[in-house]
């Protein structure tokens, strides 16, 4: 009889086990339609899992899944669509406007987040979303004032051109000159 339990007991953990390590490695799939959205949850673990899988894409993958999340935005903006973009954004361009989602996520109630951790959360990817922002603005000025301070390869080959034009031009004098014996 106590092997028979052990025996069971055995099986049940190996089970529980096997279940863990299963959900546990699965890829992300947002469920749609009724409470089973994961888009719609806002739960640290959700928004965990979903940040984590997020990474583990492709850039094409990414992009993919932002525009899925920027159609569920258009049509009922909650919460939970809010946080994965936010998650998203970090890593895609294609996760939409990073000053539309600062505001969005600015307009998000604290009492409609689920707990300290997600506000934690929030916070900590809001402010690398405006680290994000900033870098792309600095990082546009300094192209622009490249481009304005540094010719192109185009402007230096016409330079160039424009200079060997000129030599040939006085070489012609030069030899002119040589030939009718002005240089005399």
């Amino acid at each position: 009889m106590k092997a028979i339990v052990r025996i069971t007991s055995l099986v049940a953990l190996l089970l529980l086990t096997a279940c863990a390590d299963f959900y546990s490695t699965r890829p992300y799939t947002p469920y749609y339609g009724g409470f089973q959205d994961a888009y719609a949850r806002s739960d640290i673990d959700e928004l965990l899992r979903f940040g984590a899988d997020f990474a583990k894409k492709t850039g094409a993958s990414r992009a993919e899944q932002c525009r899925q999340l920027l159609g569920r935005e258009q049509d009922a903006s909650s919460v939970g669509v809010q946080l994965h973009l936010m998650m998203g954004r970090v890593l895609s361009e294609a996760c939409g406007d990073i000053p539309k989602l600062l505001r969005s996520l600015d307009a998000i109630p604290p009492g409609r987040l689920p707990d300290g951790r997600v506000q934690s959360l929030v916070v900590f990817h809001t402010e690398a979303l405006k680290r994000l922002n900033n870098l792309s603005r600095k990082q546009a000025a300094v192209e622009r004032k490249q481009k304005t301070v540094h010719p192109t390869a185009d402007s230096k080959n016409d330079d160039a051109r424009i200079l060997r034009e000129k030599l040939e031009a006085i070489r012609a004098i030069e030899k002119n000159m040589d030939e009718t014996g002005g240089g005399e």
